[in-house]
């Protein structure tokens, strides 16, 4: 069902198909100093689709982080990501009917930038236990300006190792 309606998207079995894409990863690290260590990454990923457009989204992306461990049980970190893809989106047709056939339906292609920025904290209470206040925001730009959005986070982690 589509959520605040009361009308039923029927979505016929999908015919085989050969996904012509790829998935890669790159990744590094390095430890600038004794306290400060910082890394890069490079990703283009495949993910299951949320729309009923596609079964599968693609996005390609970057990002950096950088660690500064102030003190033996205190370190901050800040970290930087940047990505970008296409997410196919319905557009559900005034309806006469409550059941719509998925071939009924229009499909457009959302174009999206995603940015990100986020700083954190961390204290270890003891050897096995670490505190973690974290921030975020997360802003997503796209070539429909309904589907712009930005968020703020503030989280707190509390890990125990055994």
């Amino acid at each position: 069902a589509v959520p605040g309606t009361n009308i039923v998207v029927i979505r016929p079995a999908s015919e085989a198909y050969d996904l012509d894409t790829y998935y890669a990863s790159l990744s590094f690290s390095h430890r600038l100093t004794e306290f400060i260590t910082h890394g890069a990454s490079a990703v283009h990923s495949i993910q299951p689709g949320f729309n009923h457009g596609r079964d599968y989204t693609e996005a390609t992306g970057i990002g950096y982080q950088v660690s500064w461990n102030l003190t033996q049980t205190t370190t901050v970190g800040a970290n930087l990501g940047y990505s970008h893809g296409p997410e196919v989106q319905t557009q559900i047709p005034p309806a006469s009917t409550n059941i719509i056939q998925i071939d009924d339906l229009e499909l457009t292609d959302d174009i999206y930038d995603t940015y990100t920025f986020g700083v954190s904290s961390s204290y270890r209470l003891s050897q096995q236990t670490t505190v973690t206040l974290r921030y975020n925001h997360y802003r997503r730009e796209s070539n429909d300006a309904d589907r712009s959005y930005f968020n703020n986070r503030v989280s707190i982690g509390l890990r125990y190792q055994f």
